[in-house]
């Protein structure tokens, strides 16, 4: 009996972790998604694409598309 009660929390135990990091996976990509979305508008909105326009592009922007392959 100990043995089943065991196993069972251990079930539920892993149930748990891997539920919460499937959604953290996809809490992360959605916000990801998100950012390169942003990214986009807002190099859009100041007319260059990172690197062509005669300003460097500012931190925030250049670090929210720069995971994102385009």
């Amino acid at each position: 009996m100990r043995r089943t009660m065991r196993f069972r929390a251990a079930l539920t135990e892993d149930r748990l972790f891997r539920t919460g990091a499937a959604l953290t996976g996809a809490t992360l990509t959605a916000s990801a998604i998100l950012a390169a979305d942003l990214a986009r508008m807002h190099m859009a909105s100041i007319g260059t694409v990172c690197g062509a326009g005669p300003h460097p592009h500012c931190g925030w922007c250049l670090g929210a598309a720069s995971p994102v392959k385009t």
